[in-house]
This record gives C-alpha cells, sequence and structure tokens, in this order.
C-alpha cells in the first residue's frame, strides 16, 4: 500500500466578511478536493491535545501519530532542526519573527515579507550587539530565525506567539517567567539596533514596513522522537520547504527532500512540490506533503489569495497525486488536513478541530460531505485523541509511542 499525507497549514478559517461570510475552502474551486470528498470520507480532529496550544508545531506532531504531551518538542528546536542549525542537548531554542513596531504594537507579522538577505544582515548586526556570548541567533527565511541560548535548557521562560500580540501593547506580552530577563534584553536591545539599521532606512524610504523589532517565542529543549517506520512500519519521506515541518519529519526518521523553487511562502513552486511528491511514490511507503502558503495568507490578513492559494494546491498538488495513485497497481489512501484553524480576520489560531479528509482504493464514503469545516464539525467522523488519526489513517496500531 502507498499512502500520502498532505498537510495544508492553516487552510481552515472562520467565515469573512470579504467572502460574503464563507470561508476560503467553502469558495476556492477545488475539483479534485471535490471529488475525493465525495468518494472519501470528511471529518474533523483535535490537533492540540488538552494542555497544549494551537499551533503548527503541536499540531503536526499530533497529526503524524505523535502525543506532544509525551514528547514535548517545541517549535523553537524543531525549526532548529529542519533549518540544520546546530543545538546541543542542554540548550534552549527559541523561534524568533522579525516584525513591524509601530507605538509599541506590532503591525505587521512578516515585517514587510522582509527578504532573507535583508534579515541575514540585520540579525547578523544584532548579533554583534549583544553582550551574551552564550546566545547565537541565525537567519532561516525570510523574516523567520532561531535563538539558541547555550546551557539554557534549565531556564524557566514562558513565551507567547507573535499574534497573541498583535495589536495589542507588546510589554503586555513579554517573556515570563524566574529567567525571563534574560530574553526580555535582547528584544529591548533590538529595538535601536533594528530601527536605526541602513536596511530599515531604505525600506522606509520605499514605503516598506521596518524589520525594526525580533519577537522571540516557542522555546524548548531538544528530544529525541521514536522513528515512525519503527512506530507504524512505514519508510517515509518529507516534501516540504518550511523548516518547521522539516524539522517534524527529520524528528521522526523521514528521508528530506530539497525542491527547488519551494519556499515554503506565497510565492513557492507547488508544482515542483506535486511532481517531487510524485516521484517519491516508487521509493518510499509514506509521502508527507507540507502546504504552507494558505497560513501565509492568513497572517496577511488576504481571504482572497488564501482562496486563490488553495485552488493552486488542488490543481498543482493535489492532482497529480491523485492521479499517480489511482495509476498504480496497488492499494493507496491519502489524508489531508489542516493543521490547526487560522482566522484571516484577526489573524488568530484556534485550539479547536480541523478537518480532514480520507479517501483511497478501499475507503467507502460515507456521507460525501464537501471537505470545509462546517461539514467536518458535523460529521460523524470525531477523532477527539488527535494522535490516533495516523493509526485510523492507516489500518494499524502503532507499536508503541
Amino acid at each position: 500500500m502507498k499512502a500520502v499525507v498532505v498537510v495544508l497549514s492553516g487552510v481552515a478559517d472562520r467565515p469573512a466578511k470579504r467572502l460574503k461570510d464563507r470561508t476560503p475552502l467553502q469558495v476556492a474551486r477545488t475539483p479534485t478536493l471535490d471529488a475525493l470528498a465525495k468518494g472519501g470520507r470528511v471529518g474533523a480532529v483535535a490537533t492540540s491535545p488538552r494542555g497544549t496550544h494551537a499551533g503548527s508545531d503541536v499540531a503536526l506532531l499530533t497529526l503524524l501519530g505523535y502525543d506532544p504531551v509525551r514528547h514535548p518538542l517545541r517549535r523553537g528546536p524543531l525549526e532548529a532542526a529542519g533549518a540544520g542549525i546546530e543545538v546541543g542537548p542542554q540548550d534552549m531554542v527559541l523561534r524568533g519573527n522579525l516584525v513591524t513596531l509601530d507605538d509599541e504594537r506590532i503591525v505587521d507579522l512578516t515585517a514587510g515579507r522582509v527578504s532573507t538577505e535583508e534579515a541575514t544582515a540585520l540579525l547578523d548586526e544584532l548579533s554583534r550587539e549583544i553582550v551574551d556570548d552564550g546566545v547565537r541567533i541565525q537567519a532561516v527565511h525570510g523574516y523567520r530565525c532561531v535563538m539558541v541560548i547555550e546551557d539554557g535548557r534549565s531556564l524557566r521562560i514562558e513565551t507567547r506567539p507573535p499574534h497573541d500580540a498583535f495589536g495589542t501593547g507588546v510589554r503586555e506580552c513579554y517573556p515570563r517567567g524566574t529567567d525571563s530577563a534574560r530574553v526580555e534584553r535582547i528584544l529591548d536591545r533590538s529595538r535601536p539596533v533594528l530601527r536605526d539599521h541602513e536596511i530599515n532606512q531604505v525600506r522606509l524610504d520605499l514605503g516598506e514596513n521596518p524589520a525594526n523589532f525580533l519577537w522571540l517565542w516557542g522555546e524548548g529543549a531538544d528530544e529525541d522522537l521514536p522513528a515512525f517506520e519503527a512506530v507504524f512500519g512505514l519508510h517515509g519521506v518529507c516534501v516540504a520547504a518550511a523548516a518547521l515541518a522539516k524539522g517534524v519529519a527529520r524528528k521522526a526518521g523521514f528521508d528530506l527532500v530539497e525542491v527547488d523553487g519551494a519556499t515554503g511562502d506565497l510565492d513557492s513552486d507547488l508544482a515542483a512540490k506535486g511532481r517531487e511528491a510524485v516521484a517519491r511514490l516508487d521509493s518510499h511507503d509514506l509521502v508527507f506533503v507540507h502546504v504552507q502558503g494558505a497560513n501565509e495568507a492568513s497572517h496577511q490578513g488576504e481571504p482572497l489569495k488564501k482562496v486563490e492559494v488553495i485552488q493552486q494546491a488542488d490543481r498543482d498538488v493535489l492532482k497529480p497525486i491523485v492521479e499517480a495513485l489511482e495509476g498504480r497497481d496497488e492499494e493507496w489512501k491519502l489524508l489531508i488536513a489542516s493543521d490547526h484553524v487560522t482566522a484571516t480576520e484577526d489573524d488568530q489560531l484556534s485550539a479547536g478541530k480541523a478537518p480532514f479528509l480520507i479517501a483511497g482504493s478501499d475507503v467507502e464514503a460515507i456521507r460525501g460531505y464537501p471537505f470545509d469545516e462546517e461539514h467536518a464539525e458535523k460529521s460523524d467522523l470525531q477523532i477527539d485523541d488527535g494522535p490516533s488519526l495516523m493509526s485510523f489513517f492507516l489500518g494499524r496500531n502503532p507499536s508503541k509511542t
């Protein structure tokens, strides 16, 4: 049997006024998804188990069959793993966002889509200005970066994601905990260093949002995961560009492939990603495909752009995968899921259930519901124990967790 898992990050949404109180999934023209849903099963899964937060780090672990409570790998170390950044067993790792700060409020979570080259220069300057020999900051892609605090594993720090601080006073959302002062000093130092950098002066002259503040979050230490192949007996490969997805896959023992033109952003070459996924069907039992664009459109507050990304994913990723699976002389299964709900109108992530779809050569349709939030919610297929979705999908019990 061949299995494919496609995670459309943040594709689930809330009804938007600009879409006449419909969601992007309900508006988008998706013939491939429509056909799969008609012949398969649509349901909803709790991707953020009790005691965890709504976020892709938790949700991706859940969707791949891991209990994020038992395996507390968080965003910082996962992004470092995906970006190939070396982390020691006693280090603390945080994800960083370069953002735009205006009057003590974050007004742009992506700093005007600052380029990787600009971000690298800004972060290199900030690293030189931070008087802390135990701290390393490294750019990942665009506005995303990772900060490593050497020998900081035991630090007691509680941070909040940048969307929690969006539009509100950042001081209200600063890190907490008995050891938070060390991180707070870096946040404070980032203000004058980034604000006065010539790159940001040029961006202001061009009418672009400056990358004038560093927000740090997703703290955690490195942990191991049981290999997916040892748990489910399938050799997997990951087709992704986003460092977080690659980090989860690497920790799970998946092979990773680099796709030319795939960026993990709105400009990603989804057709190249679809071709790469199809090519890997011959060499692997399970292909894990991650598409980030819909989530990025939500963060920009662009529901129409999100509709476009969904339509492109349907055409360039899902269609070729389905055609390849149906053309093979063997059984196959396909799982399509949103990792969480990302509300485009207020840029908030929801901890509720997210829609998923299972189709395959031996999957029988129950109701033929469309793949959208409304029908997933009223489906009789509700997975409250999120990590069990993978064993349900594969039709086999894990050997260990």
